[in-house]
């Protein structure tokens, strides 16, 4: 009788491991994880943008004005016995990233620095008080996407 052995080779062990190194080497060039995590942190400073705009048009319902200072990022806002906002949101990848909020009370802008994609605010400072313009959202960029009182939904 003969005597078989069943398995596979060196060689053929080792052009299985290169091919599935090409290919994983090629899905990560491909997909590029940084700038996934850069534009999933561009989309929370979005949203979280949207939902600060959201409570400050409750805010100004209450007390027809709108706050001319915002809590510190990343703390609980209630003011005179209501709670506009459990956690004030602050920016999504660093702390020295942050969020820049300006008002004179009857209108206001609120700016964040994106990583991916983003332009430059034209008339940064036209909702800001005179003396109370940025032009940085902290150590990591320049703000350049913004939102402002004129773009709330009617």
């Amino acid at each position: 009788m003969r005597n078989f052995k069943k398995g596979f080779t060196l060689i053929e062990l080792l052009v299985v491991i290169a091919v599935v190194g090409v290919l994983a080497a090629g899905s990560v060039i491909l997909l590029n994880p940084k700038t996934q995590f850069d534009k999933a942190h561009d989309a929370q400073r979005r949203s979280d943008l949207k939902q600060i705009q959201n409570v400050l048009e409750v805010y100004y319902n209450d007390r027809k004005s709108y706050p001319t200072t915002l809590p510190t990022w990343g703390t609980q806002w209630a003011e005179g016995g209501a709670t506009y906002m459990g956690t004030l949101p602050s920016d999504p990848s660093s702390p020295s990233r942050n969020y820049f909020y300006c008002s004179d009370g009857k209108y206001y802008s609120i700016y964040a620095s994106l990583q991916v994609g983003a332009g430059s605010i034209a008339n940064f400072s036209t909702n800001c008080p005179s003396g109370n313009s940025a032009t940085s959202c902290g150590t990591g960029g320049a703000c350049n996407y913004g939102v402002t009182s004129s773009d709330r939904d009617p």
